[in-house]
């Protein structure tokens, strides 16, 4: 039996931008006759990464660009759903005082935490 349907398309696709260069997006599941096996994340129609998750965080968004972001669920089979468009989302440039006041620590498990720096 082959599988030639695709998943059904994302509902309530969002996005929040988290900093200058990170966008945070989030949907609901998609379902499939026999299963989904992933998501396809899109920017500006490119594809940008595969994730198993209904969230994901774009931490390579250009600043102070408009960002249209799309997702589509795939099966097994490649079968591809109709993507899930999100409204664009801008990220603005952070000054130089903003830079020059925080300290990004990362860590091994791929944790990123920014501090201000108090003067």
């Amino acid at each position: 039996m082959s599988d030639v349907y695709p998943p059904s398309t994302q509902e309530r696709f969002a996005a929040q931008v988290l900093s200058y260069n990170s966008i945070y997006l989030e949907w609901n599941p998609s379902f499939d006759d026999i299963g989904v096996a992933g998501y396809r994340i899109f920017r500006d129609g490119v594809p940008i990464a595969d994730t198993v998750e209904t969230r994901f965080v774009d931490s390579s968004a250009l600043p102070s660009v408009l960002n249209q972001y799309a997702v589509s669920a795939y099966d097994l089979a490649g079968n591809l759903s109709v993507p899930a468009f999100v409204t664009m989302a801008t990220v603005p440039i952070p000054s130089y005082t903003d830079l020059q006041n925080k300290w990004l620590v990362s860590l091994d498990n791929g944790d990123n935490y920014t501090f201000d720096v108090l003067h």
